[in-house]
């Protein structure tokens, strides 16, 4: 078998291109800082990358999920102090209506302001509330005039 100069240089020059190419994708890892470029370099680290990526979606959500229920709770919390406040205010009323310094028509007028408070909404956010839990359907019956069937009874 005869070998020709250049097979030799072909030879020699496709070993530097491979040297050459390792090296380049060496210092692409090194400068990209992954480990890996394409999942069929290492599946196992792949599959390991993909975990990783699914659990900080999943955080992402549960940390957009505790916003929403941290914003509902401060609403519910305005709302009880409302409630609160209203409930004490109606206290204050029924300890000046026991006094006996006041006469028929004073109480007459302190049952009237119970009775508006007990009706009054103690937070407008409280009408939404309501809104909410009855649903879209109730809204629409309210606006046509019409009760559900069993409120009709």
């Amino acid at each position: 078998m005869r070998i020709a100069n250049s097979m030799l240089y072909r030879q020699v020059l496709d070993a530097l291109q491979q040297q050459t190419r390792g090296q380049f994708e060496a210092q692409q890892a090194i400068s990209s800082g992954l480990r890996f470029e394409r999942a069929g370099e290492d599946p196992v680290a792949m599959a390991g990358v993909l975990r990783q990526q699914d659990a900080n979606a999943r955080l992402a959500a549960y940390a957009s999920n505790a916003v929403v229920v941290e914003s509902r709770l401060r609403q519910s919390e305005l709302g009880l102090d409302a409630l609160n406040d209203t409930l004490q205010a109606a206290r204050e009323t029924l300890l000046r209506a026991q006094s006996d310094a006041l006469n028929s028509a004073d109480r007459a007028t302190l049952a009237a302001e119970l009775r508006r408070r007990r009706h009054a909404e103690p937070d407008p956010r409280q009408r939404q509330l309501r809104r909410r839990r009855r649903g879209p359907a109730a809204a629409h019956r309210r606006r046509r005039g019409r009760r559900p069937a069993a409120a009709a009874r």
